[in-house]
């Protein structure tokens, strides 16, 4: 009892907001451990405002069986939020959750959620046996956290952007290898690319509309992820650099593409060792940046569109196993040069613009394995040792190309 008088007494001295947050423990099990990350984004979607240095160096908390006592009583005592909240800790059928205006559930245990919970803000379901995302859970509009950590879920919904208020996501140590495409609507999602790195099965991630201000978390939450095959990333500012230096070069890429510039080129670029396509477009970079390219030993395919600042574009090593040179078109490009000897097994080049045409046809010579010319925008000509040479306009009618072989 004495333990009980000091606690209340220690409740009637909290602000407001906190009692508010303490009232909200009655939907924790006894001996519950959760997260101080966790617990704050929780109360957070319940518009509880609360100081995360309320909780000292604290990182995880267990509950308390009077802690709990206490907060239901006054709860109930106060009609207030406590009863609201549900905890789900043994299997039961849906039909067994019949209130409608619930604003938060925990899941510990397996459990179909019942297609009623339109009102629902917080649902976590850290380790249940939930395995399939039902399609029912795009109309939970009010939903802003939702936690699939621990769980073995594969992939989430299609039209997963629909859930518009959604502000906080976790599949850390989920099954979830891949975003849905349209990801991007969530704007009320600002902590995605720090969470990104809690997605450690991801193979494929592509972001659009990257800030500047994001670039710092962006390459720590790619850094964790270490199976990744495909990276594409477009800055939202068409002029302003984005600074992608603090990644580190991840051996499992295969597949890299950047739009915009980046603020220099990048101390990893030339790194990973399994990149065998890489896109630029609207890159900007200046004349060494080839020099950064031409050394990745397994890259098959290169495609280059306006990613290059200077009027002079020079191939002069490297490219052993290069066999597409996709969309050579920059805006001030005057001159592009092949050695002799380099992308010696080029089978497909792809040129637009008639000017760069004039200043790359000695280079073409030099192609003997070429098997395919596709020329957009250029004086049509004919290259003996070149077996199909394509020519490709447009008119109102629609796109068509001519064959110039012979």
């Amino acid at each position: 009892m004495v333990v009980r008088s000091i606690l209340l007494l220690s409740f009637s001295d909290l602000s407001y907001p906190l009692k508010r947050c303490f009232l909200n423990f009655p939907m924790f099990l006894v001996n519950y451990q959760v997260k101080r990350k966790k617990l704050v984004r929780m109360w957070m979607t319940q518009w509880f405002e609360v100081a995360d240095g309320y909780f000292g160096r604290s990182k995880v908390f267990k509950m308390h069986d009077v802690i709990k006592e206490i907060a239901l009583s006054i709860s109930k005592a106060e009609r207030l939020c406590g009863n609201r909240h549900l905890c789900i800790q043994k299997e039961m059928r849906s039909g067994t959750v019949s209130r409608t205006n619930l604003p938060s559930i925990l899941v510990c245990t397996k459990f179909e959620l019942p297609p009623i919970l339109r009102l629902l803000r917080s649902l976590d379901l850290e380790g249940s046996g939930i395995n399939k995302l039902p399609d029912f859970w795009l109309t939970l509009f009010n939903l802003k956290y939702l936690n699939l950590s621990k769980t073995k879920v594969k992939e989430l919904l299609r039209d997963f952007h629909r859930l518009i208020n959604l502000e906080t996501l976790n599949t850390k140590h989920s099954k979830v290898n891949e975003l849905p495409l349209r990801m991007w609507k969530l704007w009320k999602l600002p902590k995605l690319i720090k969470t990104l790195g809690n997605m450690t099965q991801l193979r494929i991630i592509s972001l659009v509309m990257i800030r500047r201000e994001h670039r710092s978390d962006l390459c720590e939450s790619l850094n964790k992820i270490k199976r990744l095959r495909f990276l594409s990333l477009t800055s939202i500012h068409k002029d302003k650099p984005l600074d992608i230096d603090g990644l580190i070069a991840n051996s499992s890429i295969e597949k890299l593409f950047l739009t915009r510039k980046p603020e220099r080129i990048p101390s990893w670029f030339s790194n990973p060792q399994n990149v065998t396509y890489l896109g630029q477009r609207g890159s900007q970079l200046q004349k060494n940046a080839i020099h950064y390219i031409q050394t990745l030993p397994k890259l098959v395919w290169l495609s280059l569109y306006n990613a290059h600042m200077g009027t002079r574009l020079c191939f002069d090593e490297g490219f052993e196993n290069l066999k597409i040179l996709d969309k050579v078109q920059m805006q001030h490009l005057t001159e592009v040069v092949i050695e002799d000897g380099v992308m010696f097994g080029l089978q497909k080049l792809y040129v637009k613009a008639r000017r760069v045409l004039e200043s790359v046809q000695k280079g073409i010579e030099n192609l003997v394995n070429l098997q395919e010319l596709h020329l957009k925008g250029v004086v049509r000509s004919r290259v003996k040792h070149i077996p199909a040479i394509k020519h490709h306009f447009r008119n109102e009618n629609g796109s068509f190309y001519v064959s110039l072989s012979s």
